[in-house]
């Protein structure tokens, strides 16, 4: 018995971090202490948290995008609060004209920033416009004009903004000054020692040998840790642990053949 192996620099990086994700788990399910490798372990964690930071800072991209998306429906709501003001100023309604001339006079107001000026322009001055919308005189006139609603979605717009924003930059902040490629290499030295030390102890015990086991009948790689389970139930807690994680790293090993599948068409369609 042994811990199954595969390369895992063809793994792309979302997978490469799911790969380690489920490991995380099984060793924290057995116990590093358990296993034998627990100052191992937490030298693993260190790096894992930082690669955790640096796979979450790919996706800031994914924020911008929606960063603007929800800055063009505050933009939209806003528009629409402006139009409909501006259209009731010629209601035959003595009131309701009233009311859209107040109204139209206070979105001018903030008309430049929010259609035109930056983030935090615009954010400031929708954070104030929602402001003087609450006041009783305009609440009076909104309801009158029907446009509560259109304040509504302005203001989740705006939640939805900022919530967006504190993301990113909290991203920002603790963006650690590491690249996601030196830390794949450093996680994967420190596992290659882990399993080194693991394969070793079953050699100790008298449970080693050349033959990685991946039996069909026991496949918990998607175990949580939710269920009640007996890492002894089977005997040698290591040897429990290496029988149950290379059913994950079979599933790992598969992708990774067929990623080196792939680029290897790829680079023959290329040199034809």
């Amino acid at each position: 018995m042994k811990v199954s192996r595969f390369n895992k620099t063809r793994l792309r990086n979302e997978e490469w971090f799911e790969f380690f994700t489920i490991y995380k788990k099984y060793v924290e399910l057995y116990d590093s202490e358990k296993i034998g490798i627990k100052e191992l372990f937490k030298d693993f964690l260190a790096l894992y948290k930082i690669a955790d930071l640096l796979i979450q800072s790919l996706k800031k991209s994914y924020y911008t995008k929606l960063i603007a998306t929800a800055n063009t429906d505050r933009k939209n709501g806003f528009r629409r609060l402006l139009e409909i003001a501006k259209g009731f100023q010629g209601d035959p309604d003595a009131g309701k004209k009233d009311a859209a001339m107040h109204l139209y006079n206070l979105l001018q107001g903030y008309q430049k920033n929010v259609l035109r000026g930056s983030y935090a322009e615009a954010s400031a001055s929708v954070y104030n416009l929602l402001q003087d919308l609450g006041e009783d005189r305009y609440v009076e006139n909104t309801e009158l004009l029907g446009l509560r609603p259109w304040v509504k979605v302005v203001e989740n717009a705006q939640k939805a903004f900022l919530k967006l924003w504190d993301q990113r930059t909290q991203e920002d902040i603790i963006k650690p000054n590491e690249s996601l490629t030196s830390i794949r290499q450093q996680v994967d030295v420190l596992y290659s020692s882990m399993i080194t030390v693991i394969d070793s102890i079953l050699i100790t015990a008298g449970l080693g040998g050349d033959v990685a086991v991946e039996p069909e009948s026991l496949d918990l790689a998607d175990h949580d840790g939710s269920q009640k389970f007996d890492p002894t139930l089977f005997g040698n807690i290591t040897y429990n642990f290496v029988i149950a994680w290379n059913s994950t790293v079979k599933k790992y090993r598969t992708l990774s053949s067929q990623h080196a599948a792939r680029n290897s068409k790829d680079k023959e369609a290329a040199e034809e």
